[in-house]
């Protein structure tokens, strides 16, 4: 739920939804790599 006034507000607008299976989209943040260690 989103909170009703001027905070909802701003974040409907900053809100991104995106329809498929996966997280591979333009605003993805994050580049995870396997770390190694030995």
């Amino acid at each position: 739920m989103m909170p009703k006034g001027r905070l909802g507000r701003t974040q409907f607008g900053k809100l991104k939804l995106f329809a498929g299976d996966g997280p591979e989209h333009k605003f993805a943040a994050q580049k995870a790599e396997m770390l190694v260690i030995k």
